[in-house]
């Protein structure tokens, strides 16, 4: 990870740590593996320092989350949600219990990690106006997945800390390395000028 990289994530953890809120649907483990993958990779006695009020925030906030889900209260007193299942919100306005969602949670991942099928249930409609139900085997249209699909695996390598965004494209497009752009939009096409650096 570069230093620019770096720095720009210490920034954005600061930023968050301190804004968190019952609200927050994000788990206080994501936080810990963010905060943990950047400490890893700091060097300079400023940044460490700021990892280490990083660090001592975020176990602030998770001790206020165990007491608060003791209480039953999840993770502030005002707060309607139960974080009592790692990694995982409950909104416990809905009727649901924390207990044995979580246990559903483990016996389903017990499920994946063998390669069964846990639960296939159909429920709803695959056509309101005609009132037909959904099918075990009713087929969707999805179009135009390339985009989606290719921003989660750009995000997770981002999250992995394996690209930047900032990082110059020709890294894995050489062609792009040097950008023309034509100089009159309706002129000749090999009268170009290199696109100018920012």
């Amino acid at each position: 990870m570069n230093h620019h990289q770096l720095e720009k994530d210490i920034q954005h953890l600061e930023h968050v740590i301190s804004h968190i809120s019952a609200e927050d649907r994000i788990p206080l483990s994501y936080w810990r593996n963010r905060i943990d993958s950047v400490s890893d990779a700091v060097r300079m006695p400023t940044q460490v320092n700021r990892i280490k009020r990083l660090n001592a925030a975020l176990a602030a906030l998770e001790e206020r989350q165990k007491i608060d889900c003791r209480r039953g209260q999840g993770f502030a007193s005002s707060s309607s949600l139960d974080y009592t299942t790692p990694g995982h919100t409950i909104d416990m306005q809905a009727g649901f219990s924390a207990a044995r969602l979580a246990a559903l949670t483990r016996t389903l991942q017990d499920y994946v990690e063998r390669g069964a099928t846990g639960y296939f249930e159909a429920l709803g409609l695959r056509d309101e106006a005609a009132h037909l139900p959904m099918e075990r085997d009713t087929l969707f249209r999805i179009a135009s997945m390339t985009k989606p699909v290719a921003s989660a695996a750009i995000l997770m390598l981002v999250e992995e800390d394996r690209l930047a965004l900032d990082m110059p494209i020709a890294q894995w497009l050489p062609e792009l390395a040097a950008p023309r752009v034509l100089r009159d939009p309706g002129g000749p096409l090999d009268e170009t000028d290199p696109v100018p650096r920012r």
